[in-house]
């Protein structure tokens, strides 16, 4: 069986998304482009309604703007389905984020 690489990130980032900012910024240049890669971890952020349970309504923020544009700029895809991880068909390429929360 042959060897394949791939970056595996674990992240518990902080509440205060200038923070995550240096979190963000760190994992950033670690991911290749051509190398498949997985975040995962409790991320302290929430992208839609449908990852929130209860309490006031999802508003965006500046901490779910700077954790959406983290995601996009590094091809990462939220594998999260409230409740439990999808990864269905990893390709070479795949890049998936996925919160544990």
């Amino acid at each position: 069986m042959g060897q394949h690489t791939w970056h595996i990130c674990a992240v518990y980032a902080d509440k205060d998304y200038i923070k995550c900012q240096t979190i963000w910024d760190s994992i950033s240049p670690l991911l290749d482009a051509e190398i498949p890669a997985i975040v995962g971890g409790d991320f302290n952020c929430i992208l839609s309604q449908d990852d929130k349970r209860g309490g006031k309504p999802f508003t965006p923020t500046e901490a779910h703007n700077e954790f959406a544009s983290f995601l996009a700029n590094n091809d990462l895809h939220d594998s999260w389905n409230g409740g439990s991880v999808t990864v269905g068909a990893i390709t070479k390429r795949a890049k998936l984020v996925c919160g544990l929360d």
